[in-house]
Formats: C-alpha cells, sequence, structure tokens
C-alpha cells in the first residue's frame, strides 16, 4: 500500500496501539492527578473497614489539593479544592466510627 499511513507499534506496552486505548500515553493539557484521585475515592467507598477507607479518603484529598495547585484561579480550581475538603470531611467521619 503506497502512500498509507502505517502506526507504529507502541513502545509502551503491548496491545497499546489498539483504537481507543489510551493507557500509557502521554496526554498534554489533562491534570493527571484528578484521574488518581477519583481512583483513590472508588478505592475509599470499596473499602472493607474505617481505617482503609479513612487513609484513601486522606489520599484523595491530597491528590485534589495537587490537582488545584496545577490549576488557574477559577471554577475547575475551586471544584477541585471542594472535592478535597469533602473527602478530608469524610475521613474524619469514616475514622470516627
Amino acid at each position: 500500500m503506497l502512500g498509507a499511513a502505517v502506526r507504529a507499534p507502541s513502545r509502551c506496552r503491548p496491545g497499546a496501539e489498539e483504537i481507543g486505548d489510551t493507557t500509557g500515553r502521554v496526554s498534554f493539557g489533562r491534570n493527571p492527578h484528578v484521574a488518581k484521585a477519583q481512583a483513590a475515592e472508588q478505592r475509599a467507598q470499596a473499602a472493607g473497614d474505617e481505617h482503609t477507607a479513612s487513609r484513601a479518603y486522606l489520599d484523595a484529598a491530597r491528590l485534589w489539593d495537587r490537582a488545584a495547585e496545577r490549576e488557574k484561579p477559577g471554577r475547575q480550581r475551586t471544584e477541585y479544592e471542594e472535592n478535597a475538603t469533602r473527602d478530608r470531611e469524610l475521613a474524619e467521619g469514616a475514622s470516627a466510627g
């Protein structure tokens, strides 16, 4: 096929060249701490005991703070700061009992 664009295999991991698969690739313009904070919140919700949930919520709050630091002042930054505050409150509630 002369002139056809051929996609080179990904060096990140086998199978990463599949359409729609973005894991292992660098994305510019996205805040990486947002996805990490969301994952920590999911871990907290799925936690089997209060201590584990509390630690996961504190981790999520720290990651929301880091996400907020990367944003310019505005709606996104305020939203991330509110998420951090909410997760800290949930962590205190989980550790209290």
